[in-house]
């Protein structure tokens, strides 16, 4: 049974709020309000998650590197989210990340990035399954996966282990914490992230509503 009350997303989300409602619904969340950093009710209360989604790349000095030509930059959000990160990371939140949601949550848990993969990866391509809290919403071990990304984890943050990786390259597509906490009944890893969007529910994404559920514990 599902017994989330709040989820917060950033004032820069890639899907407003009412999009992310009717994914949520999509996969049998009910009862739950979505609140943004734009609201001022966010500042009363403790969300159950806070949901970090796509966007621009993450400025390179927030993990120790020169920019090596990244155009596509917003440190301004970086700077958001950053605070949003900091206010919450030792209460009893959950942390999810999609695409650039990743890539963030790694960095500011001590990660590195990729700025551009080489070789380019396709927009479909396989992924593997690692032994990770992935596997019990899952049946196969390799499944076709969408992203839009040009850029990956490198070294994971600390206490991170990868759930999916790119069956070719070996690329980091997925990853989740050791660190647990209990919700929706049950223990479940604090941070969450995947590189793909399986809120498009892409039909070539055979798994995306299986993978949101993972995301949100339920």
């Amino acid at each position: 049974m599902c017994t989330v009350r709040y989820i917060l997303t950033s004032l820069y989300a890639n899907h407003d709020n009412a999009k992310w409602r009717n994914i949520l619904n999509a996969i049998g969340m009910k009862k739950f309000s979505i609140l943004s950093t734009d609201n001022i009710l966010y500042n009363s209360v403790i969300p159950d998650y806070i949901l970090f989604d796509g966007g621009p790349d993450v400025y390179p000095l927030f993990y120790n590197e020169d920019n090596k030509g990244l155009s596509r930059v917003w440190l301004e959000r970086d700077l958001h989210e950053l605070g949003l990160f900091t206010l919450y990371k030792n209460y009893p939140v959950a942390f999810i990340g999609i695409c650039r949601g990743a890539q963030f949550l790694n960095v500011v848990l001590g990660g590195t990035l990729h700025q551009d993969i080489v070789p380019k990866h396709d927009h479909y391509h396989h992924v593997t399954v690692k032994d990770s809290s992935i596997c019990n919403y899952l049946q196969d071990v390799n499944f076709l996966a969408n992203s839009l990304h040009h850029q990956a984890c490198n070294q994971l943050g600390n206490d991170l282990i990868p759930t999916l990786l790119h069956t070719d390259y070996n690329t980091i597509e997925g990853f989740e914490s050791t660190e647990t906490i209990h919700i929706n009944g049950k223990d479940a890893p604090k941070y969450k992230a995947i590189q793909a969007h399986p809120e498009y529910f892409d039909s070539n994404f055979k798994y995306s509503q299986e993978v949101l559920r993972y995301l949100f514990s339920l």
